[in-house]
């Protein structure tokens, strides 16, 4: 239409109508377009500077026939930061390659080389938390390519976690993945079975057995 659009009306709308991606070039176009004089702003959004001009784009450029365009524009582009990152990180450039891969998830979210390379960064980096994040993110529509990375992140939290009850929830998320996992197991079990030992050497037997049937997974 000849009103004005706002970015987050303009964001939205490219998702509703099937433009999975808010690339860098995309979140720039508004300001470059507006230097070129195409379009201007005006209060809190843009609008066409000539009329004739977004009478031209709606019967020429309409989005139904241009958006696999923008999608094709925007994988290639996160094709290109993604082999930059592999490359950075083959040759050990992790803070770079991290950085790469950003620009791949920016261009593309749903670049699951990118997410499951960025999450293998982050864990040799020792930022376990940060590979959690992107892994549950991976997992919300890829939950094959996520599971065992994830399951391994959610060990590797519960077994640095100094609080018995954190590593319990670390544990029992563990097995909502996998409900044979035998590390998560074996985790709840060591748990519950300290936890009655104690209760049963200050002779509260009633805490104690409470405990132990808690640890009874198997």
């Amino acid at each position: 239409g000849a009103q004005a659009i706002t970015e987050e009306q303009l964001k939205a709308f490219l998702t509703e109508n099937g433009v999975q991606t808010w690339s860098p070039e995309l979140r720039y176009a508004p300001s470059i377009l507006q230097d070129w004089d195409l379009i201007e702003r005006v209060d809190n959004g843009y609008r066409f500077r000539a009329e004739l001009l977004r009478r031209w784009v709606v019967k020429y450029k309409p989005l139904n026939l241009i958006k696999d365009d923008i999608d094709r524009v925007a994988q290639s582009i996160a094709d290109m930061y993604y082999q930059a990152g592999l490359r950075n990180y083959h040759h050990g450039n992790l803070d770079k390659a991290a950085s790469d891969l950003h620009q791949t998830i920016l261009s593309n979210p749903y670049h699951v080389e990118a997410i499951q390379l960025l999450a293998n960064i982050y864990l040799e980096q020792g930022k376990v938390k940060d590979a959690r994040e992107e892994l549950e993110k991976l997992y919300q529509y890829r939950p094959d390519e996520a599971r065992s990375h994830l399951i391994q992140v959610l060990l590797t939290l519960a077994r640095n976690s100094h609080h018995e009850d954190e590593q319990l929830v670390l544990y029992g998320q563990v097995l909502e993945l996998d409900q044979e996992q035998f590390n998560a197991k074996q985790g709840i079990q060591d748990i519950w079975r300290k936890r009655g030992d104690h209760a049963r050497n200050h002779n509260d037997l009633e805490t104690a057995l409470a405990a132990y049937e808690k640890g009874d997974i198997y």
